[in-house]
């Protein structure tokens, strides 16, 4: 079972049960979950599994299944109160994110931060302390209790860099991080660091990216 669980985020045992590989702790533990019941279920995060073709030979088996025996609907709408996820739905597909930590001060500067990702056409992410100030939405969150994530470019801006985000960040291409404290660990985690203040580097930055954009056409 060892040597499954660390090729597969997921197998059976020879038992024909389902067994889930889940990380914990940052990755340092690997923690076995059988299933119990039928029929099971695995999911995992993305970019743990590559992509498959279709094998458009096989059948599935279609077994219908009746609602008359449950009786008349016993819930009702009371309102519609929709989520502002259209952009957090983005994290998990778009090649550029650009990341924004409890180092920008405060959600007043978020437009510098959106100036950036409006330029890369890019979604934003967060850390769980920004989401649990209430600066951006629980569903911008990337981390051990967020979302995994795997641009080819990640922006990390005021990050720290707390193992929690690292590891929703571990399958990204290349990290570049933006801070004005040189002990951040964030640095020890990026291809590229900036040592500065993001109020000054990070509109530097978006107008040199949106120049280079406009003579790329």
């Amino acid at each position: 079972m060892a040597a499954e669980m660390q090729r597969m985020p997921f197998f059976y045992n020879p038992e024909g049960r389902l067994v889930q590989v889940k990380p914990a702790f940052g990755g340092n533990v690997v923690a076995p979950i059988v299933s119990s019941t039928a029929p099971a279920m695995a999911t995992v995060r993305p970019g743990i599994l590559k992509s498959r073709r279709p094998d458009w030979s096989r059948r599935c088996r279609v077994e219908p299944v009746s609602t008359e025996s449950l009786g008349p609907i016993r819930t009702r709408v009371l309102g519609e109160h929709p989520e502002p996820a259209v952009q957090a739905a983005r994290l998990e597909t778009s090649e550029v994110v650009v990341g924004a930590g409890m180092g920008i001060g405060g959600p007043e500067n978020l437009p510098i931060i959106q100036a950036l990702a409006d330029v890369l056409d890019a979604p934003i992410a967060t850390t769980r302390d920004v989401s649990d100030a209430g600066w951006l939405p629980r569903q911008h969150q990337v981390g051990l209790t967020g979302r995994a994530i795997a641009p080819r470019l990640y922006f990390a801006i005021g990050i720290r860099g707390a193992s929690e985000h690292l590891v929703g960040i571990r399958k990204a291409g290349i990290v570049i991080a933006i801070n004005n404290d040189p002990k951040a660990r964030i640095f020890q985690a990026a291809d590229y660091g900036i040592l500065g203040d993001f109020k000054e580097v990070v509109p530097l930055l978006a107008e040199a990216l949106g120049q280079a954009k406009a003579k790329s056409g």
